[in-house]
């Protein structure tokens, strides 16, 4: 059974579920809570590190962090298909 054949509802059973998760991201995202938002917390932490000169190099770590992880995932996924 091909599960992406004409007819098979995958494709927008997975189109509805990416819906879904986006739109529930949305409204998450409108939120006005600080701790939800992952860069207002790095920048909250740098401000508080950079009393004693190293802010910089915090947020310049963070980023440089998140973008591995984000270019690992992508990685994974793509070796796991």
């Amino acid at each position: 059974m091909d599960l992406f054949a004409p007819g098979s509802g995958v494709v927008a059973n997975m189109l509805f579920w990416m819906w879904i998760v986006n739109i529930n991201l949305a409204f998450v995202n409108v939120l006005p809570v600080m701790f939800l938002d992952g860069g207002h917390v790095i920048g909250l932490v740098s401000e508080s590190i950079s009393a004693s000169g190293e802010g910089k190099m915090v947020s310049s770590l963070s980023v440089t962090a998140s973008t591995a992880v984000t270019v690992c995932v992508f990685c994974i996924a793509i070796l796991i298909q």
